[in-house]
């Protein structure tokens, strides 16, 4: 009898050291992370535990849920890698990274819901030549790191989403830049972001706000822009503003492209509401006090 009974508990320790070897366990019809890995496999997954180093998603059709947990990236790397995937779903975590939070590249129907994005030093969130992504109700915060630069980099997007969301504090006086639509030709491309909205968004204490550079028929809408050094930077494109706050910036809007629609939007105390380039632009309905 105890020679059996030795055997149950040689035979439970290894399973459980075996199962702790393992880097993704399946339970019922899901699967959980224990560190990082690359999931290869499409279904729904949930991250166990903080960990150190790269979740990479090389497949289709997945959700991952980080459960409230973090991903810190291990040096100059991102924490969460996709490329070239279909119907991604990241969601309910914790980013930190020395290089890049999350890095999508050329995926199609990507969401991205409750992520707050905290003390990377490169990008907190980088899309690039992607259609259909949803970035919603996250939080953007710069950390302690001097050469943090951006919260989110859109680059060769398109029909994508940005809604009910916070970016706060990227205050480098040369680099910091909250939203950034731009970098054409810096990931192999040549084509400009096009039909993307921002959408009941806040936006403060940044060194640039939103920067609309190699971009078109972006919409910034219904959001809050206030306590920047400029709040939003149009220098090229064609673009919709409406119904936004532009609150206590240095500048609010700086214009330096033509044809945009600036309509009902309210410009209090800034020191100098509207910058204007040489273009000709259409203005409606904004109230400046």
């Amino acid at each position: 009898m105890l020679f059996v009974f030795f055997i149950f508990i040689f035979m439970y320790l290894s399973s459980f050291i075996e199962a702790s070897s393992q880097a993704i366990l399946q339970s019922g019809a899901g699967f959980y992370l224990l560190a990082p890995t690359s999931i290869s496999q499409p279904g729904t997954y949930k991250l166990a535990q903080d960990i150190v180093g790269t979740v990479t998603i090389s497949t289709n059709n997945v959700m991952f849920d980080l459960n409230g947990h973090k991903i810190t990236g291990a040096t100059n790397g991102d924490a969460i890698d996709v490329s070239n995937q279909t119907g991604i779903i990241i969601q309910n975590g914790i980013i930190n990274s020395s290089n890049n939070g999350i890095s999508i590249n050329s995926c199609q129907r990507v969401n991205i819901f409750n992520i707050n994005f905290t003390g990377q030093s490169l990008n907190g969130l980088l899309l690039v030549t992607g259609t259909n992504i949803n970035v919603n109700n996250c939080n953007f915060q710069a950390g302690s790191v001097s050469s943090q630069t951006v919260g989110l980099l859109v680059s060769n997007c398109w029909d994508s989403f940005i809604i009910n969301s916070n970016f706060t504090g990227y205050s480098s006086s040369t680099t910091g830049t909250a939203i950034l639509f731009g970098a054409s030709g810096s990931f192999g491309n040549t084509t400009n972001s096009s039909a993307c909205t921002l959408d009941t968004i806040t936006v403060s204490s940044n060194a640039s706000g939103i920067v609309l550079t190699d971009a078109q028929n972006i919409t910034v809408s219904n959001s809050v822009l206030n306590n920047n050094t400029t709040a939003l930077n149009i220098n090229s494109g064609e673009h919709f503003i409406i119904g936004n706050t532009f609150a206590n910036n240095t500048t609010g809007l700086s214009l330096s492209s033509s044809s945009n629609l600036v309509n009902n939007n309210a410009f209090q105390a800034n020191t100098t509401s509207i910058s204007y380039g040489s273009g000709t632009n259409a203005f409606s309905g904004n109230t400046l006090n």
